[in-house]
């Protein structure tokens, strides 16, 4: 039986709305040269204090580039709805037509990643050139947007994307112009709701607000910040956060939802691909008509022993994809119906299935996420009877475990705490750090206690406590407790992190500079420095250009280029240009640092990488393949 899921596309495409008009920052039209300059925007000199907010949509053409990523924890059997949007958003010279003032639009160069359960609610193709045609905006003189027009062949998923968008540019002027404070009524592709603006000092203005009565499905709040300079919008920075319905799939339950926006002035357009579009040649987008329909059956299509047999038939015998389409179905079947979780549960603990086709139902009884699918999770992985090997591969499996209940956590609590086997400790530590990641953003004070419990732990196998030396611990617990260190992002985990980076061990040391991936990059820029410039194991160099690479550009920049142009070993550099290139995506001036070091390079392997990252919107593949690399949670 097909389902309409009209709560989660309007969630996607409605709550956010306004931020995903800032999609897109991967490639630029040849037509637009962003400097580096052009990405650190300051108010210019000669804007009046107090000058009303200018709006950039209806002055002058403008190019923007930015990344927009949102995340919507729905249930099973839906799964994790994500969507990443790239590009560069075109919006051409305003028009006067019959007295009303309309901004032609378009989003160019776009690409779209979507989770396997966005792709059942949205109707995007393969071919991302339906984002790409041009659109219509009406907005009034104040900054209200209040229409938005399509072709009418455009898809309803893409008008629901691109009407987002739109609503995203309003910026509503005060009434008087030298007001520090103003509130506004507004709406967008939710429905209504009501602004408070504030011009702070620096000439910036940050525009705050609250889902409310007239938003039953969002209990969320969002910030915007908007630099202005004296050609408009300059930078936008948008942040949402809280919980939304997840509407037919279960109106009674919210889940945790999340939209980060940053989007930055890139140049300027002509708009001479604007000439023709005609606001009687397009048809008005209405939100109430943007019913996207689940592609995929809500329950599973046949019995649950069916799928079962199929699995144990073909797991050994399929390719990836094939044992990912089982594992989905087993899923499906398993949140379907909580009598199935015994079942399962019963059928690993018989040891009767090969190996492949155990795997596939851990990642399925896993999946499914139900309070009773993690209570047999946690029943399996502390059952000291059963097979050490079936224990650790429920316990690895469980570390994806994206929403975990505090008492799933407190289960991987005991074990750090209390298993007598140092390995298994070792391994529930490193599962135990990412769960306490993902259980922080619903319930920090459990994920706290969670903390306490894995910091007091480690530093029993890691520091100097009760007389217990860390080489006393053997170095695959270590690495993998310097893991679940790492995976939490914590800063509570900073200075065992920091005490590990001096280990006479290179792996070690290893291991805890790729743990310093998730930390706040000021408080360990110092101790990867000097890593950088003292250590003489490759393997140690290697992992602090990665943390880098997840940390970001905005403290590590300089130590990367460092490492690009100066380390005597091949994989570093392969490792900094990579990073490098990664960083182009959203800072398009690293590209150039890429072309530049492609002058010095003299070893043919990191030459070519070099020349393969500098092509516009290619990033190819993992510089270096090193066995020994840990701590990275999938």
């Amino acid at each position: 039986m097909k389902r309409t899921i009209l709560a989660i596309c309007l969630l996607v495409f409605g709550v956010v709305a306004v931020a995903l008009w800032s999609l897109g920052r991967s490639a630029q039209p040849s037509t637009v040269t962003v400097s580096e300059a052009a990405r650190k925007p300051s108010v210019e000199p000669g804007v009046p204090s107090g000058a009303p907010a200018p709006l950039p949509h209806l002055s002058t053409g403008t190019v923007l580039t930015a990344r927009y990523h949102f995340d919507l924890a729905a249930p099973a059997p839906l799964g994790e709805v994500e969507v990443t949007v790239q590009g560069n958003l075109q919006l051409a010279p305003s028009v006067q037509v019959n007295a009303v003032t309309w901004v032609p639009a378009r989003l160019q160069n776009a690409s779209v990643q979507l989770s396997d359960a966005a792709r059942k609610i949205l109707d995007f193709q393969n071919d991302d050139s339906t984002l790409t045609q041009p659109w219509l905006l009406r907005a009034d003189d104040d900054g209200r947007v209040r229409e938005v027009r399509f072709a009418p062949s455009t898809p309803l998923a893409v008008q629901s994307v691109l009407s987002a968008l739109a609503y995203g540019l309003q910026l509503v002027r005060p009434a008087e112009a030298n007001l520090a404070k103003w509130e506004a009524d507004e709406t967008d592709a939710n429905g209504a709701f009501h602004a408070q603006y504030t011009r702070e000092p620096s000439g910036n203005i940050v525009k705050n607000w609250s889902s409310g009565e007239a938003r039953p499905g969002q209990r969320t709040a969002t910030t915007a910040v908007y630099t202005l300079d004296t050609h408009g919008l300059a930078h936008l920075l948008i942040d949402e956060r809280g919980t939304a319905s997840t509407g037919n799939l279960d109106t009674r339950q919210f889940v945790a939802m999340s939209l980060t926006v940053d989007l930055l002035r890139a140049g300027t357009t002509d708009g001479q691909w604007a000439l023709g579009v005609r606001p009687d040649a397009l048809r008005s987008y209405s939100a109430a008509t943007a019913t996207v329909h689940w592609q995929e059956d809500a329950e599973p299509t046949r019995a649950f022993a069916e799928v079962l047999a199929d699995v144990q038939a073909r797991a050994g015998q399929t390719d990836v994809a094939g044992r990912v389409n089982l594992r989905n179905e087993l899923t499906r079947a398993i949140a379907a119906d909580s009598a199935t979780v015994a079942r399962v549960e019963a059928r690993l603990r018989e040891r009767t299935l090969a190996e492949p086709a155990e795997r596939v139902v851990i990642a399925a009884l896993v999946g499914a996420r139900t309070a009773q699918a993690q209570t047999a999770v946690g029943a399996l992985i502390k059952d000291t009877e059963l097979d050490e090997a079936l224990r650790v591969r429920v316990l690895q499996s469980a570390s994806l475990m994206t929403s975990p209940t505090p008492a799933f956590v407190a289960t991987l609590g005991d074990l750090v705490g209390l298993s007598q086997d140092p390995a298994y400790r070792g391994a529930a530590a490193t599962t135990l750090g990412a769960s306490i990641a993902f259980l922080a953003e619903q319930h920090p004070q459990e994920a706290q206690i969670a903390m306490n419990r894995l910091v007091d732990q480690a530093e029993v196998v890691l520091g100097h406590r009760d007389g217990h030396h860390p080489a006393q611990s053997p170095l695959s617990v270590r690495l993998a407790w310097l893991a679940g260190l790492g995976n939490t992002g914590h800063a509570d985990a900073l200075p065992l992190i920091l005490g590990a980076l001096t280990d006479p061990d290179e792996l070690v040391r290893g291991a805890a500079a790729l743990a310093l991936r998730r930390q706040e990059p000021a408080a360990c820029i110092d101790a990867m420095v000097t890593r950088m410039a003292k250590d003489s194991s490759v393997h140690v160099r290697e992992n602090v250009v990665d943390a880098a690479r997840d940390m970001g550009p905005a403290v590590t920049e300089a130590l990367v280029k460092k490492a690009l142009y100066y380390d005597e070993s091949a994989f570093v550099r392969s490792a900094a240009a990579y990073t490098l290139s990664v960083w182009s995506a959203d800072s398009p001036g690293m590209r150039a640092v890429l072309v530049d070091a492609l002058k010095y390079e003299k070893h043919p392997d990191v030459a070519e990488r070099l020349q393969n990252f500098i092509q516009q919107g290619r990033v190819a593949g993992s510089p270096t393949v090193m066995d020994s690399k840990v701590g990275a949670h999938p």
